[in-house]
């Protein structure tokens, strides 16, 4: 009878700090160094298991074994996530999310926001030529705000940009805080959803156009499984929530680009990159 080898687990007295640190790497950074597709961990003083390759993510997906419902902190789901977003959806309710946002991503959608965020990185390129110095993090949080508000078809005006980029950053940045950043991120949130609540009911109210096959459009125009649109109370539970996340998932990756280009929230001065670059 074969017997399975032990489970290797990380000695950190806690995870936490590594997991903020590496993000999306955290578990492949292991699973290398341990030569093994499972591991054990320690995160918040729990005992948590951590898997990947096929065979997990199959097993992830077994509903007889795994539920999402409850797994989220409230805490996140106030700032990330949103309250009843996909990510806190079992069985049929989160099959049906999951195939609206799966229609969303056809091959079409992304040539789109591909050609819009080259666009948007090459006319900031050439307003930094004209600046003395640049905080690249901060400019990328509002091209990236640019972009998934034009690709999702959502109106932004030029004067409100920097608002919304901050909130959306804020959400994210909340992710696993506590005190001032954690409320800054509900204050976000709350925010920002109140904002497109306003949005999607002016579409539905026909006062906005939205551009059929839009997310804007989509999302407004949701039914239930009942086959009954979403009732007004839970507008800013949805539909605003779940905008969010096509948002905030492009605001991780600004996150990213402030992990790789500075070091202690030092500034970088781009101006003379940009310009040998255009060279």
């Amino acid at each position: 009878m074969s017997v399975n080898p032990p489970i290797p687990h990380d000695k950190s007295l806690d995870n936490l700090p590594a997991l903020a640190e590496e993000g999306y790497l955290f578990i492949k950074n292991r699973v290398e160094r341990y030569h093994s597709d499972l591991f054990e961990a320690r995160l918040l003083g729990q005992h948590v298991i951590c898997i990947s390759g096929e065979e997990a993510v199959k097993l992830f997906y077994d509903a007889e074994r795994f539920q999402r419902k409850g797994a989220a902190p409230k805490r996140v789901q106030k700032t990330l996530f949103g309250v009843n977003a996909i990510q806190t959806k079992d069985g049929k309710e989160h099959l049906q999310r999951k195939q609206l946002f799966l229609s969303l991503l056809t091959p079409s959608a992304e040539k789109q926001l591909a050609k819009l965020a080259l666009e948007q990185w090459q006319a900031a390129a050439v307003r930094w030529e004209l600046a003395d110095n640049i905080v690249l993090f901060d400019e990328a949080k509002e091209i990236l705000c640019r972009i998934a508000c034009h690709w999702a078809g959502v109106p932004l005006q030029e004067a409100e940009v920097k608002v919304r980029a901050e909130e959306f950053a804020a959400m994210v940045d909340a992710f696993g805080a506590v005190g001032p950043r954690h409320w800054k991120g509900r204050r976000a949130r709350a925010h920002s959803e109140q904002w497109m609540e306003q949005i999607i009911e002016d579409v539905r109210a026909g006062k906005l156009k939205a551009e059929k096959g839009s997310v804007l459009h989509t999302m407004a125009f949701f039914k239930e499984l009942d086959g009954n649109p979403l009732a007004q109370i839970t507008t800013r539970e949805f539909g605003s929530v779940q905008k969010n996340f096509d948002q905030s998932a492009l605001i991780r990756i600004g996150r990213k680009i402030r992990s790789c280009l500075f070091h202690k929230a030092e500034a970088i001065q781009l101006k003379d990159i940009v310009v040998q670059a255009k060279a």
